[in-house]
C-alpha cells in the first residue's frame, strides 16, 4: 500500500504502520480491509493510502509518514496528513505507534 497506482519495491515492514492504522480505525468503529486498489471491495467508502520512510540512528525511527484518504469513485485525495522528522537535528525517535493517531486525528478534523 505504498503508492496509489503503481507497484513499488517493498522492503520488510518496519514499525508496523499498517497495524497501527488498522488499530486506530477499529477503535473508532471503522471496518477495514487492506490490499491493492484492484482487490478492494467495490462498496468501499474510502481508500486509505500511506507511505512511510524509516531511517536509522542507533535504532530505526520514523522519518516521514504520509496518509491520504481517497474517494474511491473519483480517485481524488479528500484529506491528507503528513509527519516529517527534522533532518540533521536532534529527533525523538518517532514511531508509527505514536504518530498514526496524531495524523489520523488531524485528517478526521478535515472531514
Amino acid at each position: 500500500m505504498s503508492t496509489w497506482d503503481k507497484e513499488t519495491e517493498l522492503s520488510p515492514e518496519i514499525g508496523n504502520t499498517k497495524k497501527h492504522i488498522e488499530d486506530y480505525l477499529n477503535r473508532k468503529g471503522i471496518q477495514t480491509t487492506y490490499g491493492s486498489k484492484e482487490k478492494d471491495p467495490s462498496n468501499s467508502d474510502l481508500f486509505l493510502v500511506y507511505q512511510d520512510l524509516w531511517k536509522w540512528d542507533i535504532k530505526n525511527y520514523l522519518f516521514v509518514l504520509k496518509i491520504y484518504l481517497i474517494d474511491p469513485d473519483s480517485g481524488e485525495i479528500i484529506a491528507e496528513g503528513i509527519y516529517r522528522s527534522s533532518e540533521g537535528e536532534f529527533h525523538d525517535f518517532a514511531s508509527s505507534e505514536r504518530e498514526v493517531p496524531n495524523i489520523l486525528d488531524a485528517i478526521f478534523r478535515q472531514l
